[in-house]
């Protein structure tokens, strides 16, 4: 939990450093990509396995300090399970 919220923080932290106001009618184009952990939680079993979060975005500035943005984010989730819980 404590790692989850650092990584929050940073990212926050870098999204904010790295933002600026929307001009008029600039666009922007950009990537996104990360790497997300995920678990089933009803098996007890079930480890941690890690995934690719990637994906694009689009942004038009209409204004000063407004901007429509358009975005697609693909995320792998994936979970390792043992023992006999699906035979």
């Amino acid at each position: 939990m404590k790692r989850s919220l650092m990584v929050l923080a940073l990212a926050l932290g870098v999204g904010l450093a790295a933002a600026k106001p929307a001009g008029a009618q600039s666009l922007t184009i950009g990537v996104k990509a990360g790497y997300n952990t995920s678990q089933v939680t009803d098996i007890t079993d079930a480890a941690y396995k890690g995934g690719f979060t990637g994906g694009g975005f689009l942004s038009l500035g209409i204004g000063s300090f407004t901007a429509v943005t358009v975005e697609g984010l693909y995320v792998e989730k994936k979970t390792d399970v043992g023992g006999d819980q699906f035979q």
